[in-house]
Parts: structure tokens; C-alpha cells; sequence
């Protein structure tokens, strides 16, 4: 079994910065399964997402749905909107478990402008 190991070289913005800074998708945005298992731990609550929400609406990566299905059916499994939607950005964000919109997340490095030196 191959175990994720994060490496800056990959993704030189972590998976937590990354999450933080997506925002919601939109409802009717497409939502493209990658894996079969995916990485969340069995017993986290991201898992329980899968096993309640994702994992069946696309039978485990070989259909694609939508985020209001994803929606829809985290409010029957008594998982509120918009932790459908964080789920769904932590799950995009590690960039190889899903596609949203068709689109793979590519990190991207923050810069900061330098500061302008006092023009006299």
C-alpha cells in the first residue's frame, strides 16, 4: 500500500491554506471521482462523508455527479450544506482524489508585493 507523503516540491502551499482559500462551488458544478478509496481516514469525518454522500453518488469513482446532489444527499445523511462544501474542498484540494468543473486543483505559491521604497 502506498502511503501519501506531502512534499513542497509537489504542492509548496499545504493542504490547509489551500482549503481555506477555496471558495463554494457552485451547485450546479460537475464533481469527478479519481480513486476508489480515497485518503480521508476511516474513522474522520471527511469518511463518513464518503461513505454517506460521495462514495454512493458515484459508486465509488466510476460516475460523476454534481454538488447539489452532493448537497441533496448530505442533507438526508443529517450533513449540513456547507460542510458538503468544505468536504469537497478539503477532497479537491489535495489535487489527485477529484475534478471539479472538469478541472484538476494546481497549487499556486503567495507572493507578497515588495514594499515601494519612498520616492523623494
Amino acid at each position: 500500500m502506498v502511503q501519501f507523503q506531502h512534499t513542497t516540491a509537489k504542492n509548496p502551499v499545504s493542504h490547509f491554506t489551500a482549503w481555506r482559500a477555496q471558495k463554494s462551488y457552485p451547485l450546479t458544478a460537475t464533481v469527478r471521482v479519481l480513486v476508489n478509496v480515497p485518503r480521508w481516514r476511516p474513522s474522520g469525518l471527511g469518511y463518513d462523508f464518503w461513505v454517506k454522500v460521495l462514495g454512493p453518488l458515484t459508486q465509488n469513482g466510476q460516475v460523476e455527479t454534481t454538488v447539489q446532489a452532493c448537497v441533496d444527499a448530505g442533507k438526508a445523511a443529517g450533513i449540513k450544506a456547507g460542510m458538503v462544501q468544505s468536504h469537497l474542498k478539503w477532497f479537491y484540494t489535495w489535487g489527485d482524489q477529484c475534478e471539479i468543473n472538469g478541472q484538476r486543483y494546481i497549487p499556486t505559491v503567495s507572493t507578497k508585493a515588495p514594499k515601494q521604497a519612498k520616492v523623494a
